[in-house]
């Protein structure tokens, strides 16, 4: 298990929520990789949110998405900037 510097900055940035480099789009990150805070989140609900679906969990992946609501809230009201539906279609959208 890896630290958290509770103490540490908070990255927020205006993100696609798409890589742009070599690596794929629903890939996590390398290990030692920057990502920003949100982008981080939206990819591991958005993982969480395929497993479900790929189980047959409908319960499990309603879960995932309101958990996601929640943390679009507390994302926008931490930056008035925060896309709040873009957030939550990345963890929708299916892998090409």
């Amino acid at each position: 298990m890896s630290v958290i510097n509770a103490s540490a900055p908070v990255v927020m940035t205006e993100s696609s929520y798409e890589t742009t480099d070599s690596r794929r789009a629903f890939d996590p990150p390398a290990p030692g990789e920057p990502v920003a805070v949100d982008q981080y989140i939206a990819d591991v609900l958005r993982r969480a949110h395929q497993t479900a679906e790929a189980v047959h969990g409908p319960d499990e992946a309603r879960a995932i998405l309101r958990v996601a609501h929640l943390f679009a809230e507390d994302l926008a009201e931490a930056d008035q900037q925060f896309d709040r539906l873009q957030f939550i279609q990345a963890i929708t959208r299916q892998p090409a």
